[in-house]
């Protein structure tokens, strides 16, 4: 009798998940991540010719950089003013300014309607496309809608979630160019670092070390022509040339 008794237990539990999911309402969900809206590439340059410049030991003598940066988007909703949903027994307080992510779409008799999650777990507001409140509140149960019984009022009857479009960029990492940094003397000779970047797939570049004679005029390092006006160990005066 017993193993009759778990598998009716089981059946039950089966058919139960069914017809909630079956009576429910299918939900578009929507990545709460910030979504990639556009890529810009741009370059930086230090090419100012003729010029006297100085480089500290450490630092850039000339540089050429791309780089992209990318520009993100995400949509939440923010409540308009402090006030209430009320059934009559529950009350669910909500705060001017309180900012919460709309997490998907449903439709309910052929209207669409967003859903933005309540502080109680898989529960949540269901908002009309003008930010008003449905009548009733809903919960997520097996990755659908379901409607709560008990109707729920807003206090003041104006009270609304307000859309907000939030904007952030992220700068990537120097995808092709150049840069040479002076390292001082090494040996009584001039030391240069050379690094090349070239592609993402290769965003640490090849570094090499590169020697030349101390002494004043013109020096070509990787195709970069510059003057050497003055040289100590602690920095380098030059102009570029090309």
């Amino acid at each position: 009798l017993l193993p009759l008794v778990i598998a009716s237990c089981s059946l039950w539990g089966g058919r139960q998940a069914w017809v909630e999911t079956y009576s429910a309402y299918d939900i578009s969900f929507f990545s709460t991540e910030p979504q990639l809206m556009n890529t810009e590439t741009y370059s930086e340059k230090n090419n100012k010719t003729n010029e006297i410049l100085t480089a500290y030991k450490g630092y850039t003598v000339v540089a050429s950089k791309t780089y992209n940066k990318e520009y993100y988007a995400s949509e939440s909703a923010r409540i308009n003013k402090d006030g209430a949903l009320n059934n009559g027994s529950a009350i669910v307080d909500l705060k001017k300014g309180d900012t919460r992510p709309v997490i998907g779409l449903t439709d309910i008799d052929g209207v669409q309607y967003f859903l933005v999650p309540t502080d109680i777990e898989n529960f949540v507001f269901i908002v009309r496309d003008n930010g008003s409140f449905y009548k009733k509140m809903g919960q997520i149960r097996y990755g659908k809608l379901i409607i709560l019984e008990t109707d729920f009022v807003p206090y003041p009857d104006d009270i609304r979630f307000e859309p907000i479009m939030s904007a952030a960029t992220s700068q990537t990492k120097v995808i092709d160019g150049f840069e040479i940094k002076y390292n001082g003397f090494s040996r009584g000779r001039l030391e240069f670092l050379y690094m090349e970047f070239n592609g993402e797939a290769n965003e640490s570049g090849s570094f090499k070390t590169l020697h030349y004679a101390n002494r004043k005029g013109q020096l070509n390092i990787k195709g970069t022509k510059i003057n050497i006006v003055n040289a100590t160990n602690d920095k380098l005066d030059y102009t570029i040339l090309e």
